[in-house]
């Protein structure tokens, strides 16, 4: 801000500040006037809104002629002329977030740790003195409304930090003004239980459902609804250690966009669309679609206290396929606090997890670039309490005649706000000296906001360079072709060889080498192999606006990276994609390293010159880099096929399967190993064919394709056989057993366990063959064979017992105490169950816990125990609920429901 700058504050009295000295604005109409205008700050404002607020809608005869005199008042005033400007439908007030308090809390409150200074810059009831029925009609609710959603996430802050007994008297205050909001209201008694005062909570738990259902005919929600419960049950989990009794408030979009200009019709439509409904921005890449809907956002982040959700959805991103809603719904239920292993792999599934979770809460969604409407339906939150906004290049037809979507068709930016937008990046003084240059960067550039940025920044990288010199270069260039037919076309290829031409050499081949990049965005460590050394180069090409940031990833506009492509062909980029690819090879091998350190080790290539990996020094930095690269370790690998780099597609697969059922990416997983068994075909190499084959068998287990499972798993075993490799073999016939139990022929599964167990026997391993013997044993359980699986699975506990396998004497035991049971020895069993409880327990091995628990409440079923039972049933359901296995569920529910009728009876 510069000296001298006036400051504004709206969020009390009206206070207008220069040089840190307050200036009365003293006349009612000035003040009036001078909010309309903040309030819609760096938009125009038409002179008729103005009249209908200053005299609602009764003005006087000369009513614009006395608008005029007020603001040429109100500039003299500030000591400013350009603070408020003229436009050609009325008036401007330009201003910094940090001139105008209203900016600064919209800023504040997108930030993690801004709510307490935003909560510092109110005074008081917003327009206190502002006398204009109409603005406090229009713009006071939703004002009061911000207001109470920084309120609310500060007194979160102050209840997670212990403050408890400070903020009851306020909330009470705050509650008595709103006594039908129940965020409020939840927090009040939050914090007088924990002052313990849990009388007091429950008796304002009683008065906010009357007052609902008397001023609403409702009822309480669910969230305060259970909080009541907690209260009465005096629940631990609302105790401080415990945190605050809330779920996870995903925070999901980018940053503010800065100098947004105009858009005010389509501002309003958005705006006046209701409270909870679905709008699709359409338009040209470029046009500002984005800009667009995350301005709007973060200017009512306040309607959405739920938190908001975001993805780029790459409907057209030269850079690959457009994102599979499957992966956009894991990281939407990722952000809303599901873990990565209690996503269900299903789409349809994910989709009803989804909604369950939002049901009933106030969230923004942003659908970010979409392809068409069938790719958005799955990520549609359904109900009526969430707003969803979409951008897409297409027109979402399906969209508005099933679903009752508002369409908002964005067009280039006119003229006037062409040239306004100019004038935000590069001042008044320079666009007035040049008036024919700017006219002729408005036409070029056809009214694309990104091609106007683009411009700007070119002419701020040097602002010696006269306007002029860049119009005649936009002028001699030639036109970039359209991403797609039909849509507006623009001049925006010579508006990026202007800013390409710009480049230092070695930052013009950075650019080029990101085109060809895969996957749709790149990390700070990935590009540094892409390139080969230290990207310094890249904020020059920050600067020039070629690639956008978030955090320490970068990716490319798509019609930037379309013109960087055009420019990198002809190139060879052959040597820094190969650094790429191996880049995410040598990174997976050194996560699998972390995670699986016994797994058996591959012929394995060292890093290519130029090739750095990324550190990853502990578990939890494995998973966290997985989830980020998961995409383009897989457009990686597809890259190596193309180019015939056979050992990296193998060794890709082989590296990256370990989470892939940890994250639900079954079908991900499938595609890996299909390119991995035509590269290890070209190869040569049998061992790797098995393996592929094999890897395939189980790929399709795990999604129920039993016929495709048992081709691959039998090619496996043919090729085994011939080759004579009996390790392989042995793997093989495990599978089988797996395929053939999840069929219910558990014969045919025993005969490939015992033959699992036949060639392990022979290596000397005690915990392989532990594990063959264990299933082995458990297999004869299930043929009713309790004496020799009884005696097979106590020779298998014998073996493993002198080894560190943990989680093989877990299972052994387990299948001891189900074997028990089965022989009615349920004393023997419950000592066995209980062992196997406790080292599932110790390991964090969720999975296997609920198994062994539902056998614990069978045992105390048949010793006549049913409350024993009742409680590991109840744990074991709550857990197959968590891990989506709904035929688990459905099976414990049903006992459950036995056994209560058996207490009626």
């Amino acid at each position: 801000m510069l000296a001298g700058s006036p400051r504004f504050r709206l969020l009390g009295p009206l206070q207008v500040l220069v040089d840190g000295r307050e200036v009365a604005v003293s006349a009612a109409k000035h003040r009036t006037l001078l909010a309309c205008l903040l309030l819609k700050a760096n938009n125009p404002v038409a002179t008729d809104e103005i009249i209908a607020r200053l005299w609602d809608d009764r003005p006087p005869p000369g009513a614009r002629a006395t608008v005029r005199a007020y603001v040429m008042r109100l500039r003299n005033l500030l000591a400013s002329p350009d603070t408020i400007r003229t436009t050609p439908t009325g008036y401007l007030i330009r201003v910094e977030p940090n001139q105008l308090d209203l900016l600064r809390v919209r800023e504040l409150v997108a930030e993690p740790d801004g709510v307490r200074e935003a909560w510092a810059l109110w005074r008081g009831p917003a327009l206190a003195d502002v006398p204009s029925d109409s603005l406090h009609h229009t713009e006071g609710p939703a004002l009061e409304e911000l207001r109470l959603h920084v309120l609310t996430r500060r007194v979160d802050l102050d209840l997670a930090e212990g403050r408890h007994v400070e903020v009851c008297a306020e909330l009470v205050g705050a509650v008595s003004e709103h006594p039908l909001h129940e965020r409020l209201a939840g927090q009040l008694m939050l914090a007088l239980y924990r002052s313990g005062r849990a009388a007091e909570a429950l008796a304002h738990y009683t008065e906010l459902r009357r007052r609902l259902a008397e001023d609403l005919g409702t009822d309480p929600g669910p969230e305060i609804r259970r909080l009541h419960q907690q209260i009465l049950t005096n629940d631990r989990a609302l105790s401080l250690s415990s945190g605050p009794a809330t779920a996870r408030v995903p925070r999901q979009l980018p940053a503010t966009p800065r100098r947004f200009t105009g858009r005010t019709r389509e501002l309003a439509v958005l705006d006046g669309g209701g409270a909870f409904v679905i709008s699709a921005i359409g338009g040209v890449g470029g046009v500002g679609k984005t800009w667009l809907a995350l301005h709007w956002a973060h200017r009512n982040l306040h309607r959405f206290p739920d938190g908001q959700l975001y993805v780029n959805l790459r409907g057209f991103d030269p850079a690959g396929p457009p994102t599979d809603p499957s992966a956009a719904l894991r990281s939407f239920l990722a952000a809303l606090g599901v873990e990565p292993g209690a996503i269900p792999p299903e789409l349809a599934a994910q989709s009803g997890l989804y909604r369950s979770l939002v049901a009933d809460k106030r969230v923004l969604v942003v659908l970010d670039n979409a392809l068409d409407s069938e790719q958005v339906l799955p990520l549609l939150p359904g109900g009526d309490s969430c707003t969803t906004v979409i951008t897409s290049r297409n027109r979402l037809a399906a969209l508005v005649v099933n679903h009752g979507a508002t369409l908002v068709s964005l067009d280039a930016l006119a003229d006037a706000e062409a040239r306004q937008l100019l004038v935000a990046w590069l001042g008044t003084e320079r666009i007035d000296a040049e008036p024919a240059a700017v006219a002729e960067l408005v036409d070029r550039c056809g009214g694309l906001p990104l091609a106007l940025g683009i411009v700007a920044a070119r002419a701020l990288a040097d602002p010696h360079i006269p306007l002029a010199e860049t119009a005649r270069q936009l002028r001699v260039g030639a036109v970039l072709d359209v991403l797609d037919g039909g849509e507006l076309g623009v001049n925006l290829r010579a508006v990026f060889d202007c800013s390409y031409r710009a480049l230092s050499p070695s930052a013009a081949e950075l650019f080029r080498l990101l085109a060809v990049a895969p996957g749709t965005d790149i990390s700070l460590t990935a590009m540094r192999s892409l390139a080969g050394h230290d990207v310094v180069e890249l904020d020059e090409l920050e600067r020039a606006h070629l690639v956008q940031r978030s955090g320490d990833r970068f990716r490319m506009h798509d019609l930037v990276r379309h013109y960087a492509a055009e420019r990198a062909a002809g190139t060879d980029t052959a040597a820094a994609l190969h650094r790429l690819v191996d880049f995410y090879l040598q990174t997976l091998r050194t996560r699998m390293a972390v995670l699986r350190p016994n797994r058996p080790a591959m012929e394995h290539p060292e890093p290519v010159d130029g090739c750095v990996p990324e550190p990853i020094p502990d578990r939890p930095s494995a998973m966290a880099w997985f989830a980020a690269e998961q995409a383009n370790v897989r457009a990686a690998q597809e890259l190596a096929a193309e180019f015939g780099w056979h050992r990296h597609v193998w060794l890709i697969a082989w590296y990256q399967n370990i989470n892939d059922y940890d994250f639900g990416l079954l079908r991900e997983e499938l595609a890996s190993w299909r390119l991995a068994l035509a590269a290890t075909r070209r190869m040569g190499r049998t061992p790797l064919v098995i393996k592929a084959h094999h890897m395939l068998g189980l790929a399709h287990t795990q999604l129920g394709e039993v016929p495709d499972a048992l081709r691959h798993l039998r090619q496996a075993l043919e090729l085994a056989e011939e080759t004579g490799d009996l390790a392989e073999q042995a793997r093989v016939h495990r599978g089988l057993s797996w395929v053939y139990e999840r069929e219910g022929d558990d014969h045919t599964a025993l005969r490939h366990a015992l033959r699992n167990h036949e060639i392990l026997a022979t290596f000397g391993d005690p915990v392989r063959e532990g594990r063959a013997l264990n299933a082995v044993g458990w297999y004869r359980a299930r043929t009713g064979d309790h004496v020799q699986a009884q005696a097979a699975c106590r020779r298998a506990l014998e073996l493993l017992d002198g080894t560190d396998d943990s989680e093989g004497r877990a299972a052994t035991l387990d299948s001891l105490g189900l074997i028990a049971h089965g022989m009615g020895d349920s004393d023997r069993a419950l000592a066995h169950l209980g062992r196997a409880l406790t080292i599932f327990r110790d390991l964090g091995n969720l999975y296997q816990e609920a198994d062994t628990l539902t056998t614990i409440g069978d045992v105390h079923r048949t010793l006549g125990v049913p409350a024993e039972s009742r409680r590991a049933w109840q744990r074991a359901l709550d857990l197959y609920r968590a891990q989506h296995r709904t035929a688990k569920a459905d099976l414990v529910e049903r006992r459950l429901r036995d056994l209560a009728g058996d207490g009626r009876r």
